[in-house]
């Protein structure tokens, strides 16, 4: 198996890890929530950048870490801070920091 394949297949585990405890871990009107925010995302980096989007995911959520656009960042940071030698801002404490901190080193 490719590195590229196994890459997939982590990320893949670790959605189904997150999605299976918003299941758990939420109502439904805030599981549904979380779902139109996963659907919005790509097209929010598209058009303005991953920073930007994760700052009005941080935003939205006014602070609140029970909030839908709170989880959603938290699980993104999850992936990118990730102690794995493959992930982009690997063990950083704070996503944004970290996006911010490599486009200042470039």
């Amino acid at each position: 198996m490719s590195d590229a394949q196994m890459l997939d297949q982590e990320r893949a585990a670790d959605s189904l890890e997150k999605v299976k405890w918003i299941q758990k871990n939420c109502n439904e009107e805030d599981q549904d929530s979380y779902a139109d925010y996963v659907e919005r995302l790509p097209a929010t980096i598209l058009m303005n950048g991953l920073g930007q989007a994760l700052a009005q995911l941080l935003a939205a959520a006014k602070k609140n870490e029970r909030d839908p656009h709170y989880l959603l960042y938290r699980d993104v940071q999850g992936w990118l801070c990730r102690d794995d030698h493959r992930a982009p801002y690997r063990n950083a404490s704070d996503v944004l920091e970290a996006i911010t901190q490599n486009d200042r080193d470039k």
